[in-house]
């Protein structure tokens, strides 16, 4: 990641076989970032609110 003033720049790398980068993890572990891919956030349990 590259820091740009108060967030930080994410490199996302695809695979050959899928044009996206799927994973699961915990919302405590991301912080304000931004990157040029669309981002779908799907909540498993609890509730989040999020920022414009």
């Amino acid at each position: 990641m590259v820091e740009n003033m108060d967030s930080l720049y994410e490199q996302i790398d695809h695979s050959d076989i899928l044009p996206a980068k799927v994973f699961v993890t915990s919302i405590e572990n991301s912080g304000f970032h931004w990157h040029n891919d669309v981002e779908i956030i799907l909540v498993l349990k609890g509730s989040v609110i999020t920022y414009n």
